[in-house]
């Protein structure tokens, strides 16, 4: 089932012209590594007991969400270390000055 809405959602985007033909075969391509490791966590859970899967199973989860997070934190890092040592007012003028220099487009409304 889910391979019918992949193939799917690949003509789509095909059709659509979302996607290159680049991107496409690229996709396909991936799905080479993607089959290696539902193999491989077939295997694996085959030779562990129930518990030891989830724990393993687990770590994987949090590895990978500390791995996605890791951006974040250095974004908020930089942010941290560029905000003046007066909060308030060194907040409230970084705030002032980056909605100053946001252009503002005001829709006059039409005459019936």
């Amino acid at each position: 089932m889910y391979t019918v809405a992949g193939i799917g959602m690949l003509i789509g985007l095909g059709v659509m012209g979302v996607s290159t033909p680049t991107q496409l075969g690229l996709s396909v391509l991936m799905l080479i590594p993607t089959g290696i490791g539902m193999w491989l966590g077939r295997f694996v859970r085959v030779q562990l007991s129930e518990s030891r899967f989830e724990f393993v199973l687990i770590c994987v989860y949090v590895a990978t969400r500390l791995e996605l997070s890791r951006p974040r934190l250095v974004l908020i890092r930089k942010l941290l270390l560029t905000i003046d040592h007066k909060p308030v007012a060194g907040i409230q003028a970084k705030v002032a000055t980056a909605v100053k220099s946001v252009p503002v487009y005001v829709e006059t409304p039409r005459q019936l």
